[in-house]
């Protein structure tokens, strides 16, 4: 979001506050009407980017970590989860055992 402009920033966050884009992670948002029309897989992908973004050292693992690396998944697309691998010395407000679970809203 530095990389923006103080117009686009602030427009981007008036469209959050006005319904109109979604925040995925800080610093990191989508379109409401770009959202509803992507597959509960897409939005885990999208999802596992924003954590990525927003937690520098990060690591996608576990279901999304397979999505990712092109692997195929014999469970159901509600079941997916983004699992979010932290580096020891992360000081972002997460749990101490390094790892962090993002639930995906059911649509």
């Amino acid at each position: 979001m530095r990389a923006l402009g103080k117009r686009v920033r602030n427009r981007i966050y008036a469209d959050h506050r006005a319904g109109r884009m979604i925040r995925l992670a800080p610093g990191v948002f989508v379109a409401k009407s770009e959202w509803r029309e992507l597959k509960r897989t897409a939005r885990a992908m999208f999802h596992a980017a924003a954590a990525q973004i927003s937690l520098p050292g990060s690591v996608i693992t576990g279901q999304t970590g397979s999505l990712i690396n092109g692997l195929h998944l014999h469970i159901s697309d509600r079941d997916i989860t983004v699992d979010v691998l932290l580096p020891q010395n992360a000081h972002v407000g997460l749990p101490a055992n390094g790892g962090h679970v993002v639930e995906l809203p059911h649509s």
